[in-house]
């Protein structure tokens, strides 16, 4: 009878020793799985901010380009350039003289001819009526 209470003994102690390395084990792979899942959260944060920065640089640079493209001083100096001026001024425009002759010559539309004109082309002139055509 003695030799049974040993044996009892040992798988009394296994279970003792066992069992609790398998809740360590258990709570350490929970641990280590949230420690992972934090560690990915935090990267991606770290990734939002970085994006978030490039699009607060984004628009403060779009927001300068607006409020230079509405200030007065550009929007004048646009003006200018395309040879339109302020009320009351007179423009006086200076051609270089490297500029072709043809350049000066004013276009003539189609539809800046009057009928009756067209219409003597037509008939009497051709060569002028198809010059005509072609503009």
């Amino acid at each position: 009878m003695t030799s049974d209470r040993p044996v009892r003994h040992r798988s009394t102690f296994r279970i003792a020793v066992i069992l609790p390395v398998i809740l360590l084990l258990l709570v350490g792979f929970g641990f280590g799985e949230e420690y992972l899942r934090n560690r990915e959260i935090e990267d991606q944060i770290a990734q939002m901010q970085a994006e978030n920065a490039k699009l607060d640089a984004d628009r403060l640079a779009s927001l300068k380009l607006i409020d230079t493209l509405s200030s007065s001083y550009y929007v004048e100096s646009e003006a200018r350039q395309s040879g339109m001026g302020k009320d009351g001024e007179q423009l006086i425009i200076v051609q270089d003289g490297s500029g072709n002759a043809d350049a000066a010559v004013p276009v003539v539309s189609h539809d800046d001819i009057p009928n009756p004109l067209r219409w003597f082309d037509y008939f009497f002139d051709h060569d002028a009526f198809i010059a005509l055509q072609n503009v």
